[in-house]
């Protein structure tokens, strides 16, 4: 369903003409892997492989582009799926506990912590927190605290939701969110 209710909002978009065009080039994927140079570094004191070193930067890239461009639109999935189909949200709520919990653990596992370059880290954990901030909203669950996020990261994520709100009731801008 999620996946039909994206192209349904791909489409749309397009009739409106109001499509961005999102694209990643070579060159955004060196400049990316250049900034992970300490974290190279480190892998390489570790004894890594060339190989596993080079896959898990373009999985950091790819990873870290997918969720800058799945989690806006996401949030307004879900929210459709929330408001026009309650039969499914029991189903609903499984996912996404699931996809939160998953997320979690991605930004906050002691491993993951100790060998991800921090800033990369806190980006995905800000990503991660909006979607928990929008399942707190629709299912009362809070795991944002989780997260163990710097005030910062706790910032940013209010702002973006604060941004995807005004867009979703598509009104002036909406006042701050509050936990």
């Amino acid at each position: 369903m999620h996946e039909l209710v994206h192209l349904d909002f791909v489409i749309e978009a397009r009739k409106l003409e109001l499509n961005e065009l999102f694209i990643s080039t070579p060159e955004h994927k060196a400049q990316f892997i250049k900034g992970l140079e300490p974290t190279i570094k480190k892998f390489h004191k570790l004894g890594i492989s060339e190989a596993s070193i080079a896959e898990y930067c373009s999985g950091l890239f790819e990873g870290m582009n997918r969720q800058m461009y799945n989690t806006p639109i996401d949030l307004f999935i879900e929210n459709f799926l929330y408001t026009e189909y309650s039969e499914l949200r029991p189903f609903q709520f499984l996912s996404l506990y699931t996809l939160n919990r998953e997320g979690l653990k991605a930004v906050t596992d002691e491993k993951s912590v100790e060998l991800s370059p921090k800033d990369i880290l806190s980006k995905s954990k800000v990503l991660n927190m909006v979607n928990a901030i929008q399942f707190k909203e629709l299912f009362g669950i809070d795991l944002i605290n989780d997260f163990k996020s710097t005030k910062e990261e706790m910032k940013l994520a209010h702002e973006f939701y604060t941004e995807y709100l005004e867009y979703k009731d598509d009104k002036e801008p909406a006042e701050e969110y509050e936990l």
